[in-house]
C-alpha cells in the first residue's frame, strides 16, 4: 500500500484517532478506578476512626483511655500498615497516645482537605511508605475541675498504607493496557477492512477504465454506489464526447483524402501529358514522384478509415461475435460521412476546362469529368455559382 494513497491516509488517520481515543480513555478509566479504590480505602479508615472514637473514654483529668474491644487489632502489630495517633489540640498538654504499630514514630499529615468533620490528607509512614490520613477533632470533659464546662480537645488520626491501593490500581492498569491494545488492534483491522470494502467501487471503476483502454468495452458498465454513480456518468459522457470528436476528425480526414484523390489523378495525367508533348521529363518526373507519394498516403488513410468503419459496423451489429458494444461515435461518423458525400464540391470545378483541341491549358477533359461521375461543364462555371454545404463545406 502506497503512503500517498487514499486508503493509506484513511487508515492512518483512523488508526491515529483510535489510538489517541484509547489512550485518553485509558487514562480516564485508570484515574476513575484509582479514585474508586481510594474512596473504598477511606471508607475503611473511617470505620476504624469510628471504632477508635467509640473505644475512647475520658478519665477524671481529661485524658483518654481506650477499650480494646472496640479497636482493630491491626493497630497492635508493629508496622502493620494501620496506625492511629491521638494528640491534644493544644501543644504540650498530656493525654496523647499512639498505636503500637507506629512504635516510636508519629503522624504528620500534609495536603489536608476538610470534608465535613473529617480532614483527609497524606503522610509518610514509619518506613517512609505513603499513608492516607483521616483526622477528626473530638472534645472530652474534665471531671476533676469544678467547672462543668471544662473540656480538652484531641485530634484523632487514623492512617493506612496506600500500598494496597497502588497494588489494586497497578493490577487494573495492566489489565486495562492489554485489553486496550487488543481492542486497538481489532479496531485497526476493522478499519482496514472497512476502507478496503468501502473503496471497492473505486477499484471496480479503475478496472472498467482498463477494459475501455484495452478495447474490451466502450463505456463504464456496472452498478456503482450513489456517491460514485455521478462520476461514472460524467466519465461515460466524456468518453462519448471524445469518441465523437475522434469520429468527426476521422470523417474530416476521410473526406480530405477523397477530396485529394481526384486532384492527384488530374496532376498525374497533366504530368504525363506534359512529358509527352514537350519531351522534357525532369519537372514532370519530379511531379509524378511527389504525386505518387501523396497518392500512397491518401490510399493508406482511406484504407484505415474503411477498416475502422467496418469494425464499427461489425461491433454495432447485434449478432457479431466478440462485439464489445456500440462503437463510440459510429452513428455520428456515418451521418457526417453521408452528409459530406452529398455536399462535396465537384472536383471538376477546381480546374479550368481545357479548350477543345488545345490539350495544354491545365484544365480537365470531358472524359475525366465523366470518370468522376459528373457532367462536363457542371458546377461553378456551368451554373454560375459555387455549390456550398449547409455547414460551410467543412
Amino acid at each position: 500500500m502506497r503512503l500517498n494513497s487514499l486508503a493509506a491516509r484513511l487508515i492512518a488517520a483512523a488508526a491515529i484517532w483510535t489510538m489517541l481515543g484509547l489512550a485518553v480513555g485509558g487514562v480516564v478509566l485508570s484515574g476513575a478506578f484509582r479514585s474508586a479504590v481510594l474512596n473504598n480505602f477511606d471508607a475503611r479508615l473511617s470505620g476504624d476512626m469510628d471504632g477508635l472514637i467509640a473505644a475512647a473514654q475520658p478519665d477524671d483529668d481529661g485524658g483518654v483511655v481506650l477499650q480494646d474491644r472496640f479497636v482493630n487489632h491491626a493497630f497492635d502489630r508493629v508496622y502493620s500498615g494501620l496506625y492511629y495517633e491521638i494528640k491534644p489540640v493544644v501543644a504540650g498538654q498530656a493525654g496523647g497516645q499512639i498505636s503500637h504499630s507506629l512504635f516510636d514514630h508519629g503522624i504528620t499529615p500534609t495536603s489536608e482537605v476538610k470534608n465535613g468533620v473529617i480532614t483527609y490528607g497524606y503522610a509518610a509512614g514509619p518506613e517512609n511508605q505513603a499513608l492516607r490520613v483521616l483526622s477528626r477533632r473530638v472534645e472530652f470533659p474534665i471531671a476533676a475541675t469544678p467547672d462543668q464546662n471544662d473540656s480538652r480537645a484531641y485530634t484523632f488520626m487514623v492512617a493506612g498504607d496506600l500500598a494496597a491501593v497502588d497494588a489494586e490500581s497497578s493490577a487494573f492498569n495492566g489489565t486495562l493496557i492489554w485489553s486496550f491494545v487488543v481492542l486497538g488492534l481489532g479496531l485497526v483491522v476493522a478499519i482496514l477492512l472497512q476502507v478496503r470494502i468501502g473503496l471497492l467501487p473505486l477499484r471496480r471503476l479503475k478496472d472498467a477504465l482498463h477494459r475501455i483502454r484495452d478495447g474490451k468495452a466502450q463505456r463504464l458498465e456496472g452498478n456503482f454506489p450513489a456517491e460514485i454513480a455521478p462520476l461514472a456518468e460524467e466519465l461515460n459522457s466524456l468518453i462519448e464526447h471524445s469518441a465523437e470528436i475522434v469520429a468527426r476528425a476521422r470523417t474530416h480526414v476521410s473526406n480530405l483524402a477523397h477530396f485529394l484523390k481526384t486532384p492527384l489523378s488530374v496532376l498525374a495525367s497533366e504530368a504525363d501529358a506534359t512529358q509527352k508533348e514537350s519531351g522534357e521529363g525532369t519537372l514532370s518526373d519530379q511531379v509524378r514522384r511527389q504525386v505518387d507519394v501523396m497518392r500512397r498516403q491518401v490510399d493508406h488513410y482511406l484504407a484505415r478509415a474503411r477498416r475502422r468503419q467496418r469494425q464499427c459496423a461489425g461491433q454495432s451489429h447485434p449478432g457479431s461475435a466478440g462485439a464489445a458494444g456500440p462503437c463510440p461515435g459510429a452513428d455520428a461518423h456515418s451521418r457526417r460521412a453521408r452528409h459530406r458525400h452529398r455536399c462535396r464540391l465537384p472536383a471538376c470545378n477546381l480546374f479550368p476546362r481545357r479548350a477543345p483541341g488545345s490539350g495544354r491549358d491545365g484544365g480537365q477533359s470531358d472524359g475525366q469529368c465523366r470518370q468522376m461521375g459528373q457532367k462536363p461543364g457542371a458546377g461553378a462555371r456551368g451554373s454560375g455559382r459555387r455549390p456550398l454545404c449547409p455547414d460551410g463545406g467543412r
